[in-house]
C-alpha cells in the first residue's frame, strides 16, 4: 500500500525480494493524478487478504500518515490475523511511537530488502521471537523492541524491480509520453543538518553499477514503452563517473530524464562534454540552493556558498541548461527575526537566478520541516517547536503547513502562495490548463493571462500578502472547470 503520486519504488524494492516465491500485489493509493478513495482502497486490499502472509505499508512523515492509519485499522478489524508491516522514513525516524500507535505489528527501519526476507521466513515458520532480525522493530509482551540496526547493503546484490506488478496507468503521468520514476542509488554521503536522509542511512550511499542501471532503464523502455524517466535518487552524482555513464547509456537508448536531483558542487564539476551530454538527456536539474546567505549555508553544513550558486546559475543559464533551485526558509537559528533576513536574501538571489537565465531556471521556496533524528530538529525544539505526541499529529508536518513558533503568523501561507502560484505563473512554459476541452482551454488561457500579470506585479514588488486571486483559482478548480 503506497501513496505519493509516483511509481512506488519503495514497494517495488520490497516486492522484488519476495517474488516469485510469494504472490505479491501492490496497491497504490495515488499514481500521478489518479487518486483512490478510502473505500476503493479498502476493497482492493481486502481482495488480497485471504492467506496473506504480510501486509506492507510505506509512508513518509506528512499527509499520507492518516490514510495509512485508516487502512491499518480497517485491516485489523476485517482480518485480525494478518501481520502488518510499516516501513518508510516515518517508521525509521520514530520507531517507538509509530509502533505503539499505528496498529502495525512490525516496523522495518532503514533499508528494508533483507529485513523483509528474514521477517517473511520467520513468520512462515510461526516464530514468535524476532530479536535476531536487524533493522526490525516489533512487540514482545506488550513492549516495543527495537533490534540492532542493519548496515546498508550493496543494492547490486538485489534483483531488478518487478515493474510488471504495476497497473498500466502508472506509466502515463506525462501527457503524450509514457514515463516512470526510477531509483539507481540509496542514501547520500553528505551531512546537511536539515535532511533526514542521513538520519535514516547514516550518511552512507550505495548505487547500482552504471551497466545495471542502464539495463533496468532499457527494460522499462522495451517492455513498458517508457521514454521519459524521473531519477528519484537523493544524490545521483554521489559517484560522478557512474552517473555520467548512466546518462550516456540513456542517450543511446533514446530515453530522457525529466529531472535529476543534483548538488551545486557536482554540477560545477561538469566539463564542457558533460554539459553537452546533459543537454541531450536531462530536462532540468533539481538543486538545493537552500539559502541566499552564507551564514545560513554554513549553519546547516550545506557545503556550498552563495557565490557557488550564482556561478552555477550563470553558467548553466548561458548554456541553455535548466535548473530548479529550491530554497529552505525558517531555519531555526538563535538570532531573533532571522526568518525575515532569510526571506529577503533568498528573494534577492532568486531574482538574480531568474534574470540571468531569462527565466529558463525556476525557483521554489519551502518552509523548514523539523524531521526527527536531524540536528536541526533538536534546534527547533529548543526554539519552541512542540513535536506531536500522537502519530496523527505528524500528518500535518508538511512543507507549507508546519507551524513553527519562531516564524511570523501567516509566513508559511505566504511561502506557499509564492511557490505554487506566483512563481509558477512567472515561468514561460507553465500552462494553467492541461486538458483538451477547447472551451475550457480558451477560458483558462484568458484567465492565465490576467493572473500572470498580477503575478509579475507581486514578484516585482515582493508583495505576497492577501492572495485573493489564489483563492479565486482554487474555487474555479473546485468547480471542475479543468
Amino acid at each position: 500500500m503506497y501513496r505519493q503520486g509516483e511509481i512506488p519504488v519503495q514497494l517495488l524494492a520490497i516486492a522484488r525480494m519476495l517474488a516469485p516465491k510469494h504472490d505479491v500485489r501492490i496497491v497504490a493509493a495515488e499514481l500521478g493524478l489518479v487518486r483512490k478513495g478510502q473505500q476503493q482502497l479498502e476493497r482492493e486490499i481486502g481482495e488480497g487478504l485471504d492467506n496473506c502472509l504480510l501486509l506492507g505499508v510505506t509512508v513518509m512523515t506528512g499527509y499520507g500518515l492518516r490514510q495509512a492509519i485508516a487502512i491499518t485499522q480497517s485491516v485489523r478489524k476485517t482480518a485480525p490475523s494478518v501481520r502488518i508491516v510499516w516501513g518508510g522514513w516515518h517508521a525509521s525516524l520514530l520507531p517507538e511511537q509509530t509502533l505503539e500507535q499505528s496498529g502495525a505489528d512490525f516496523l522495518v527501519i532503514g533499508q528494508g530488502e533483507l529485513t523483509i526476507v528474514e521477517l517473511a521466513a520467520a513468520v512462515e515458520r510461526h516464530e514468535t521471537n524476532f530479536s535476531r532480525i536487524p533493522g526490525l522493530a516489533w512487540r514482545h509482551e506488550g513492549r516495543v523492541v527495537i533490534n540492532e540496526p542493519r548496515a546498508l547493503a550493496d543494492v547490486n546484490q538485489f534483483p531488478p524491480f518487478p515493474y510488471e506488478l504495476l497497473d498500466d496507468v502508472a506509466y502515463g503521468q506525462i501527457a503524450g509520453c509514457r514515463s516512470a520514476g526510477v531509483i539507481t542509488s540509496v542514501g547520500c554521503p553528505f551531512h546537511c543538518d536539515f535532511c533526514a536522509d542521513s538520519a535514516v542511512y547514516g550518511s552512507k550511499w550505495t548505487g547500482l553499477s552504471a551497466e545495471r542501471a542502464v539495463a533496468d532503464i532499457s527494460r522499462l523502455r522495451d517492455e513498458h514503452g517508457v521514454r521519459v524517466i524521473r531519477i528519484l535518487d537523493s544524490n545521483f552524482f554521489a559517484n560522478w563517473d557512474r552517473a555520467i555513464r548512466i546518462l550516456a547509456g540513456m542517450q543511446e537508448l533514446g530515453v530522457r530524464a525529466q529531472w535529476v536531483n543534483a548538488r551545486v558542487d557536482a554540477l560545477l564539476r561538469a566539463q564542457e562534454q558533460d554539459r553537452r551530454l546533459f543537454r541531450e538527456t536531462v530536462e532540468f536539474f533539481l538543486v538545493g540552493a537552500e539559502s541566499g546567505d552564507d551564514n545560513v549555508l554554513d549553519f546547516i553544513h550545506k557545503g556550498q556558498s552563495v557565490q557557488d550558486i550564482r556561478r552555477l546559475a550563470d553558467l548553466y543559464g548561458r548554456e541553455g541548461l535548466a535548473i530548479n533551485f529550491s530554497f529552505l526558509l525558517g531555519i531555526p537559528m538563535d538570532v531573533p527575526g532571522t526568518w525575515q533576513h532569510e526571506l529577503d536574501s533568498a528573494l534577492n538571489l532568486a531574482d538574480d537566478i531568474l534574470r540571468v537565465s531569462h527565466f529558463r531556471h525556476r525557483v521554489q521556496f519551502h518552509v523548514f520541516t523539523p524531521y526527527p533524528g536531524t540536528p536541526l530538529f533538536k534546534k527547533a525544539v529548543e526554539m519552541g517547536f512542540s513535536p506531536p505526541d500522537r502519530i496523527e499529529g505528524w500528518s500535518s508536518l508538511e512543507l507549507f503547513s508546519t507551524k513553527l513558533p519562531y516564524l511570523a503568523p501567516g509566513f508559511a501561507a505566504q511561502v506557499e502562495f509564492m511557490t505554487t502560484y506566483v512563481l509558477q505563473l512567472l515561468w514561460p512554459g507553465y500552462r494553467f490548463y492541461q486538458g483538451t476541452n477547447p472551451l475550457a482551454k480558451a477560458l483558462f488561457s484568458t484567465i492565465q493571462s490576467i493572473l500572470s500579470a498580477t503575478a509579475r506585479l507581486r514578484w516585482r514588488y515582493k508583495y505576497f500578502r492577501h492572495p485573493f486571486e489564489f483563492h479565486v483559482v482554487k474555487k474555479l478548480l473546485a468547480r471542475g472547470l479543468t
